[in-house]
């Protein structure tokens, strides 16, 4: 397996953690590479598996978080944009 020691092994720890989206997909790329060159013992295979779910979600959670914020700031846009409009 990937020489790298997991990140967490709960969204919640990750998050507590500061674990970044960078560093999460940074993991998760070092393990898809373990996977692909076979370097994965059948032993640690299905925690490898898990630990890559983990990965997948915490970082879809990171997503979401950064997707509400864009929308947030862009409903807060909204009214002035139409005030912009109705000078026109």
């Amino acid at each position: 397996m990937s020489s790298e020691k997991s990140l967490g092994d709960t969204i919640e720890s990750l998050l507590e953690n500061g674990v970044t989206f960078a560093q999460a997909m940074q993991r998760l790329e070092a393990l898809g590479e373990a996977l692909d060159q076979g370097s994965i013992e059948l032993e640690t295979l299905a925690s490898t598996i898990n630990e890559m779910d983990l990965l997948l979600r915490f970082c879809a959670q990171k997503i979401g978080i950064v997707r509400t914020s864009v929308e947030d700031v862009i409903s807060g846009w909204k009214p002035l944009l139409s005030t912009l409009n109705e000078q026109d």
